[in-house]
Parts: structure tokens; sequence; C-alpha cells
């Protein structure tokens, strides 16, 4: 009797145990499928919430706007990000009604289309916080300091240019606001805002000219060494010379987020570490506007066995490349723009002869079309009413044809309809150092002309291209006129 009751209570407490274990196994799964269900459930809209957080304008408003403080304050800064307060009321009311009108007018977009880092107004007016317009503008909110709005290409790039931190991701950047930051707004504003004043009307015009640089990552470091060796023929940030205020260095990086060197220069010469590189040059981001035509079925060509020159996909990439470095361009007031590679080195003098070139060259031919000065879709100048027709040009012809051979096809165009022509300086005046290519894949080729050698010795260019040593023997550029007075063409000058 004993013995059956112990085994029934020792049954019981079996049972009891079993069933305590298995309810807190039961509570760990039903707790684990929670957690999941909530990783898992899919988010509403931010915009949704928003625009529910905003109440409607009262009758006292008349529709006067909404007020920001309403706003939920966590939604607020992530999806009005980069807004200024004046405008402030026109992203809420969009956020609520679902449209947002362009503030240049040129159309509307549905609000979530708002900071998607996608450009879809002209003006970049829908990305006010991310860095998808060239033409955009970024509001620091600068507690404590002077507010400043900064070019749109500075958000998000890892180098903090608002003081209060508000153009890098969340509690990446300390506040700096309540230390001097005085000529943080002429740093960091973009090309609009450090250009020079431009003359007055009826002054004489100022000759500038701006280097495109457009630069990717290589196996090699080879941009530092480009830029370094371009800042060392131009003269010093504080001093007199003619070519001080008269030239300006526009690098572009066409991998986002992918570019040590580019983004290491950035922050060394953008925080004021070397005035002279801070004086010249603006580093800027590719936003990837320009597509590629070319259907994704099409086959790649054979670099090894191409006839025709059909670009690949990389070398149509290049196509795309130039036409956003002369989109953004467009918004500084250069008189002449030339095209650079951030694997070229500038040889000894070279800034001071394309002033000369410059000068020369105009008097010579009043509607010249551009000047070369080395080889590829390098050390090519044009006067910045000829580069619209080129970049129209460039992107007509992405799928059709490299960037070099598109110019060279441009050149004829213009030589037989217009009969303005380009001339070819007698010497290379820019050093190719990128023995590493980007390519996966290149052909053998000839050497390339080093540093004020022949220019005529560069195998790629073209007869539209070539120098004529025979007819030019007695000029350094070609086409040549017939000099009734030598010295005129001899002389040396600036961009004065």
């Amino acid at each position: 009797m004993f013995r059956r009751r112990r085994a029934k209570l020792a049954l019981a407490v079996t049972l009891g145990l079993a069933v305590f274990l298995n309810a807190h196994r039961l509570v760990g799964y039903l707790d684990t499928l929670h957690d999941i269900h909530q990783l898992e459930e899919p988010r509403r809209s931010a915009w949704t919430s928003i625009a529910r957080d905003v109440p409607a304008p009262s009758r006292s408003e008349s529709g006067s706007g909404l007020e920001s403080d309403e706003l939920n304050a966590a939604a607020s800064a992530d999806f009005l990000r980069g807004v200024a307060p004046g405008s402030r009321k026109l992203y809420e009311r969009a956020l609520r009604d679902g449209t947002f009108e362009c503030l240049d007018g040129s159309g509307s977009v549905g609000s979530e289309s708002l900071n998607d880092d996608f450009c879809d107004c002209e003006d970049g007016s829908d990305e006010p916080g991310t860095s998808a317009c060239a033409s955009g503008k970024f509001y620091c909110l600068s507690a404590n300091n002077k507010p400043i709005s900064i070019s749109s290409m500075f958000v998000d790039d890892g180098v903090c240019d608002c003081c209060d931190g508000t153009d890098e991701p969340r509690g990446r950047c300390p506040s700096t606001c309540h230390r001097n930051r005085a000529g943080r707004d002429r740093i960091y504003a973009g090309p609009d805002a450090r250009a020079k004043p431009r003359p007055a009307a009826g002054s004489a015009p100022v000759t500038r000219v701006l280097l495109g640089v457009p630069t990717v990552p290589r196996r090699e470091d080879y941009l530092d060494r480009a830029l370094s060796a371009l800042l060392r023929e131009l003269p010093a940030e504080d001093s007199r010379h003619p070519l001080r205020d008269k030239v300006r260095v526009l690098v572009m990086n066409n991998s986002p987020g992918a570019h040590d060197s580019f983004y290491r220069l950035k922050f060394r010469w953008s925080t004021g570490r070397d005035p002279k590189a801070r004086h010249y040059v603006d580093f800027v981001e590719n936003p990837g506007h320009c597509k590629d035509p070319t259907p994704l079925a099409a086959p790649e060509p054979d670099d090894l066995d191409n006839p025709t020159n059909r670009p690949g996909r990389q070398v149509r990439k290049q196509n795309c490349d130039l036409v956003s470095l002369l989109d953004h361009a467009r918004a500084d007031p250069f008189t002449h723009f030339a095209f650079l590679e951030d694997d070229f080195v500038a040889c000894e003098n070279a800034a001071s002869i394309v002033a000369y070139l410059v000068r020369k060259v105009a008097r010579i031919d009043a509607s010249w079309l551009a000047i070369r000065f080395s080889f590829g879709m390098n050390g090519v100048l044009l006067p910045r009413e000829a580069l619209s027709d080129f970049h129209a040009h460039l992107r007509q012809g992405i799928s059709r044809l490299p960037p070099d051979l598109l110019y060279q096809e441009w050149l004829e165009r213009e030589k037989e309809e217009a009969g303005r022509v380009e001339y070819v300086y007698e010497h290379n005046l820019l050093d190719h150092v990128g023995e590493v290519s980007s390519f996966d894949v290149r052909p053998d080729r000839r050497g390339w002309p080093k540093c004020h050698q022949p220019l005529a010795d560069a195998w790629s260019l073209g007869g539209i291209e070539r120098f004529d040593r025979r007819a030019c023997g007695h000029s350094d550029v070609s086409p040549c006129p017939r000099p009734t007075d030598p010295e005129r063409w001899n002389e040396t000058s600036s961009l004065g």
C-alpha cells in the first residue's frame, strides 16, 4: 500500500514537473514567435505615419500651413532632413496631401519620392536630405551658430560638414557648433558659393578655366599624385599671380562610398590642412543621373577584337560619368573647361603653357573650337559655348563609341558644318602614370609620349587631331597660320 502511494506521488510529481517545464518551453516558444513577428512584420510607410501625425489645418489658419512642432520629431528628422525652415511648411503639406510641387515649378511628384535618393525635380528640391541632385542644397540647422546651406554633394559622404552633424547619419558626427567656424560656408557650399563674383556689366570678362577630373578607385593610388602635381603648377593661394583666381579644379568621384583616396583627400584638404588645395579644389560625388541606354541583353564586345570600337559596359559608364561631370560643371561660371584624368600628372610649367595657348589661339582664330595638349579624353580644353554642344553629342553617343572617339567625331562634324577647328599643341603636357588600368583586359599598345615630348607621337590621335609637323614646323600649334610677324606667334603670355 505504501509503495503504491509512493509510486502515485512520484508519478504526480513527474507529471507536474513535465507540465511546468513544458509550460516554460511553450512560453519561451511563444516569446520567440512574438519577437520574430515583430522583426518580420512589414513596416507601415513612414510617410503615412507622418501624414497621420500632422493635424489638418484649423479654420483660423485659412490654409496658411502647418506648424512644424506638431510633427513627429523622429520621423521629421529623417524625412524632412535638409529642409530650410522657410520651406518646411511646403514639405509638411506635401506629406499630408501626398503630392509635392517642385519648388522651381518644373513638375510634381508623389510625397513618397521625397528624399528617396533619386533626383526627380530639375532644381533638386525633392531631395533636400540626400546627395542625389547635383544642383541640390542641404540646410544645416547649426544650433547656436550661423545656419548655412551646403552643396548636396557633401551629404552622407563620410565627412562632417555641418557643425551639428546633420549632413551625416545620426550619431556619427559630434556637434562642433560652439567652435569658431569662420569661412565654413565658403568651404562647403559647393562650386556656386565658391565662385568669384562675375564682372560688372561692360567690364572685360575674366577668363576662368575649370579643370574637370573624373576619378574611380584604382588598384594603385594615382589621384593624390595627380592632384598634388597639378597644385604644384598653380600659384600660391595668397599670391598676386594672374592665374591665382582664374583656375578651379573639380574632382568628381564616380564610385560614391567606395573611393578611399578621394575621401582622404577631401577630408584633409576641405578642413584647411592645405590652404592652397582648399583654394583651388572642389570634391563632388557623381549623382548617377546618367543612365546607360544599352539593352541589358546586349552582348559585351571583345576588347581584343573590336574593329567597330563598340563600347562595352565599362566604357559606356565612362561616357555617362563624363556626362555627369559636365552636368555638374555647368553650375560654375567658367569661360573654359579642360578635361583631365586622374592618372595623368601635370608636366612642369603646364599651367603657364595652357594659359599661353588660350591667349595665342584666340589671337589666331576668334572662333576656335578646342585646344589639345595631351592624348585620350584628357588635355582637351573647350570654350564654354562649345562645351554645351559636345555635352549633347556625348550623351547621344553613349552606346556608340568610346568618349575620345565621340570627341573626334564631334570635331569632324564641327569642322565640316561650321568651319571651326581644334588647335593641337606641339608637345604633351600631361604624363600618363597609370600603368595599372581600371579595366581587367587591355590589349598591348605602344608607349605614350612623356612630358614635353612631341604630341605627334601619340598614336591614338586621329588625323584631324595630329600635329602637322610638315606644315607647322615654324609654329607650336597646328593648324597654323602663315606668320607675317614671327614674334607675334612666339610670344609667351598669360590669362591676363
